[in-house]
């Protein structure tokens, strides 16, 4: 995989005093019980491989091949819907 994008929510990300430097791609999270993790973006990201929605279907609609992925860690178990914040309390948007 060349590269991946995350949403992470605010909330989360402050809860866990998550410091952002987007100019050289580091995300480091500095919680007091335990060590600092640091994850290091690729410093030589180009934007070639990137292409916009619209791009994307124009291609699509050409008759280009395209894959979609869905990227899964198995061994992280299954949470409950009533474990989740915010998405227990709309069981009817979330199912």
């Amino acid at each position: 995989m060349v590269d991946f994008h995350v949403i992470l929510g605010m909330d989360w990300l402050a809860s866990c005093h998550a410091t952002l430097d987007c100019h050289n791609k580091v995300v480091k999270f500095d919680m007091s019980e335990e060590p600092n993790i640091v994850f290091q973006g690729d410093q030589n990201w180009s934007s070639s491989n990137l292409i916009s929605a619209v791009k994307a279907h124009r291609l699509l609609r050409k008759g280009c091949q395209g894959y979609l992925a869905m990227i899964k860690d198995v061994n992280v178990p299954i949470t409950e819907l009533e474990q989740v914040p915010v998405v227990c309390e709309y069981p009817d948007v979330f199912p």
